[in-house]
């Protein structure tokens, strides 16, 4: 797919999702075989892009390696790509312990803007 194709994505407050949920992931969670790892339900929806947004390696982890994580701009023009993936709310915890949800991450709920 061609980036020009993804779908755009406005990202809102935290939230539940519905079982099977939708997961914007971004960074070294768009690998298939990394979410499949750590998410076995994990498949594919589409490519998609997070406008007002930016992707920023601000952060170290315990082994020194250096983590992203996506940070609201509100400027349109920002935009970050990524891989919507539908996973079992049920194995959401799996991948929020793998990525330290609470300890420098905060789950946010994306609607989709669907284009036609």
């Amino acid at each position: 797919m061609d980036l020009a194709d993804a779908r755009p994505l406005n990202c809102g407050v935290s939230g539940k999702g519905e079982s099977p949920m939708h997961y914007f992931s971004y960074g070294s969670n768009m690998s298939i075989r990394r979410m499949v790892k750590r998410v076995p339900s994990a498949k594919v929806v589409t490519v998609a892009r997070l406008s007002g947004h930016i992707l920023k390696y601000h952060k170290a982890s315990k082994d020194g390696s250096g983590k992203c994580d996506v940070l609201e701009t509100e400027q349109i023009e920002d935009t970050v790509y990524g891989v919507v993936f539908d996973i079992a709310e049920g194995e959401k915890t799996n991948l929020d312990r793998a990525e330290g949800l609470g300890y420098g991450y905060e789950a946010k709920t994306c609607p989709g803007n669907r284009r036609k």
